[in-house]
């Protein structure tokens, strides 16, 4: 199972402007983030002996998830349903949304 999480450019860049942090600064922050969440979910699947790949991109979530489906040739892929909320939400989409209307594979969306 490979396990990802991809750090969005544009929330970097927007971060980096609200905070008025340098984008490396910012990214820092977003990867040391990611790579915890990425490590809570290994931690969960190897109490559950299952073997897993971590794995941290930088890109829009929803081509970085789908690129690596292709590469990997990946026969399912499971999201979560929770995500962006309000404004930016309806001007940029939902990126399972995304995931479930361009994937090849099954998207399998859990709470």
């Amino acid at each position: 199972m490979i396990v990802l999480h991809v750090v969005d450019d544009q929330i970097l860049e927007e971060l980096s402007r609200f905070s008025q942090q340098p984008v490396e600064d910012a990214g820092k922050v977003l990867e040391e983030n990611g790579w915890h969440y990425l490590r809570t979910v290994e931690k969960l699947a190897q109490e559950q002996w299952v073997r897993t790949t971590l794995a941290l991109r930088h890109g829009t979530p929803h081509e970085v998830i789908l690129e690596l489906v292709k590469q990997e040739e990946a026969d399912l892929i499971i999201m979560g349903k929770l995500g962006r909320r309000g404004p930016r939400r309806v001007l940029t989409g939902s990126v399972t949304q995304r995931v479930i209307d361009l994937a090849e594979v099954p998207v399998l969306v859990v709470k």
